[in-house]
């Protein structure tokens, strides 16, 4: 069996990005009828695209007495929480609705899992791996329960799980939890409120009717239809996704979102399960979501043939626009609620030093890329080239959202040691437009 990612994990500071494909898609007549399994629980059959109703939502769904609150860190853009696996200790999983429940190899040692078949997942990307479905007991995230789950196990690269001097990331929570709860998202709080499915938040938010954006195997992932230029089409909600807006091949071929943006960055990205892929990104002019109109986005394809494996969604909705809002999603009723959070614009400009950075083991950063004209290519960094420290500390104990961090736009400069002993410092620059 072939599984197709619809997830992504797209980290953008000193213009970098990784793009991530991090979990895969199972058919569903090859799992079991598992609580978890969401797409068993509606009975969609593959390429179709459908809204819920209050009739299609799972039969296992909690019902609360109390509202839960599950704190949550941002690493990147990316929802971090600890969970437990059948009762041990916790470990630090990134929430992404546009993936399903995945562990990595190394966190599935020692776990009380049952292997149901294998499956090899790919994303955007050429590279395709192995993979085994497994069903877990209990998965506890703070106090919300997840039972009878099935998950992917595979070994998640280095650039997603290495978390420097943190513990590494032991996989992904995925869609699964919304077919159980209702789920907020308060990026400014940094807390995943959880309520009953059926819950409504404040009038003060808009609602949008709830897609499903089916993949080429059948799964689907939460989806609302958006507008990007004057064109309309579905986008997977993916807090996964870190930047702003993805679009598929088949949008950027049909509608060549870049050949009025002016000036645009290609660069080879790090990838995630796909492996490493070339991109292209610029601004667009507006995006409209509802009532509400983002301008400028940022948009960003894959320009690799069939480097972008989308099936019905013509794209994917990262967290940076999903943090321009409090995001409450809600199976039961089929709608997603957006309460635009006060202040929150997107940045006219892109700034940083252009470096491109994979990191393919603990020890030390890759350099993929320098974009041209950068501050990176202007110094001699070339792709190949090993960072070994990133303002005076040491790689083993950065991860790529630390990178970020320490690159950011409030600075000025970054500075870097490679493995050649060369020393450089990295002025931050305008990179886009």
């Amino acid at each position: 069996m072939r599984i197709v990612s619809a997830g992504h994990l797209v980290l953008v500071a000193l213009a970098v990005l990784a793009i991530n494909p991090a979990t895969g898609q199972i058919k569903p007549e090859d799992l079991p009828p598992a609580a978890g399994a969401l797409e068993r629980e509606l009975g969609l059959p593959p390429g179709e695209r459908v809204a819920t109703s209050p009739a299609s939502a799972p039969q296992d769904a909690a019902q609360l007495v109390a509202t839960i609150e599950i704190p949550f860190i941002l690493e990147g853009g990316h929802i971090i929480v600890d969970a437990s696996i059948d009762g041990h200790p916790p470990r630090p999983f990134m929430f992404d609705t546009g993936a399903h429940n995945l562990i990595d190899n190394t966190s599935a040692q020692g776990l009380n899992t049952t292997v149901i078949s294998a499956a090899r997942i790919s994303g955007v990307g050429p590279k395709v791996s192995h993979a085994d479905i497994v069903t877990i007991g209990r998965i506890n995230i703070g106090g919300a329960v997840l039972e009878q789950q099935t998950a992917l196990a595979t070994t998640l690269p280095n650039v997603i799980a290495d978390r420097g001097s943190r513990p590494r990331l032991a996989g992904l929570i995925g869609s699964e939890l919304l077919a159980r709860y209702t789920v907020t998202i308060d990026y400014a709080r940094r807390v995943l409120i959880l309520n009953s499915l059926g819950f409504r938040p404040p009038s003060t938010a808009f609602a949008l009717p709830l897609g499903y954006a089916i993949s080429r195997d059948g799964l689907s992932h939460p989806s609302i239809t958006i507008e990007l230029d004057g064109v309309s089409g579905q986008f997977v909600i993916d807090t996964g996704a870190s930047g702003q807006v993805f679009v598929s091949e088949r949008f950027e071929r049909t509608h060549q979102p870049f050949a009025a943006s002016g000036k645009t960055l290609r660069f080879l990205s790090p990838g995630g399960i796909g492996g490493r892929t070339n991109i292209q990104m610029g601004f667009g002019k507006r995006l409209r979501l509802g009532p509400v109109t983002l301008s400028p986005p940022v948009i960003a394809a894959s320009t690799d043939a069939g480097g972008a494996r989308f099936s019905s969604s013509e794209g994917i909705l990262g967290n940076t626009i999903l943090s321009q809002f409090l995001v409450t999603i809600d199976y039961r009723s089929g709608r997603a609620y957006f309460s635009p959070v006060a202040g929150r614009t997107l940045p006219a400009t892109l700034r940083g030093s252009g470096l491109i950075l994979d990191k393919p083991d603990h020890e030390a950063f890759e350099v993929l890329d320098a974009l041209s004209g950068s501050a990176a290519e202007r110094a001699g960094l070339r792709r190949g080239d090993h960072i070994v420290e990133i303002n005076g500390r040491p790689a083993r104990d950065l991860g790529i959202a630390d990178f970020q961090a320490l690159g950011s736009a409030s600075n000025a400069s970054v500075s870097v040691r490679t493995a050649d002993q060369r020393r450089i410092n990295l002025s931050i620059g305008q990179t886009l437009p």
